[in-house]
């Protein structure tokens, strides 16, 4: 589990994660306000659905943890 909770810590402090996190944001900003938006590529994409599967892992583990 410490791995795990490492992992997730680290994804927080990631500089790349936090683009692409701030991208998708005015991404759904733009799609709220029907504006053009800048899609995200195969690789972004990817790399987002790794780190939330780590940042998931890591709340599932916590959650469990604490009943």
């Amino acid at each position: 589990m410490r791995f795990i909770s490492e992992s997730a810590t680290k994804v927080l402090a990631d500089q790349y994660f936090k683009e692409l996190f701030l991208k998708v944001e005015k991404n759904e900003a733009f799609n709220f306000f029907h504006l053009d938006k800048e899609s995200l590529n195969k690789k972004e994409f990817i790399d987002l659905l790794r780190f939330a599967d780590i940042l998931s892992i890591q709340k599932l583990k916590t959650k469990h943890t604490k009943l």
